[in-house]
């Protein structure tokens, strides 16, 4: 089980990064798709490549609940695979992760609304509030789960109003 250092360089603002760790096998496509996720955000990680040994695959199930590789663990947290990592930037979870901001965390979302989409469906006006989409802050925590939510009446306003509630935990 050899070590590697990614060949992102450690800057300032990296240092302050939460310490990123994949270990991997040799030729796996998914572990590829880890790597490159995580240099596509400029996360600087460090990666562990193994072989797919009883001993190693033993390590992955301790780390992921499962012998698959990838394993990925952020600030010696567990997170999963590469499906995981995906899901969580998916959901804008990753980066706030990797840089240690607090959960839950606000974030700025649009939403369908299900009357007004029937509503514009049938050619029927829509009032105010109704529009087929509607913008709220989800209050998420370290895993993507939504734990709260807030109404907004627009991109900007739901963009201020996360603004406020993340700088207020911090």
């Amino acid at each position: 089980m050899g070590r590697r250092r990614a060949k992102t360089p450690r800057s300032a603002a990296h240092r302050k990064q939460a310490p990123v760790v994949i270990y991997s096998l040799p030729g796996c496509g998914h572990c590829q798709r880890a790597r490159t996720l995580l240099a596509s955000r400029s996360i600087v990680y460090d990666e562990i490549e193994g072989s797919p040994t009883p001993d190693f695959r033993t390590k992955l199930a301790e780390l992921n609940g499962s012998g698959t590789a990838p394993a990925l663990v952020i600030d010696g947290q567990g997170i999963g695979g590469a499906s995981e990592l995906a899901r969580l930037d998916r959901l804008d979870v990753l980066m706030p992760l990797v840089r240690r901001e607090r959960f839950p965390h606000a974030l700025p979302q649009k939403r369908l609304s299900i009357s007004g989409l029937l509503r514009s469906w049938f050619g029927l006006r829509s009032a105010p509030g109704r529009e087929p989409t509607r913008h709220i802050v989800a209050m998420v925590d370290e895993k993507g789960s939504i734990v709260e939510t807030h109404g907004a009446e627009s991109k900007h306003a739901a963009a201020e109003l996360a603004a406020q509630l993340n700088a207020g935990r911090a």
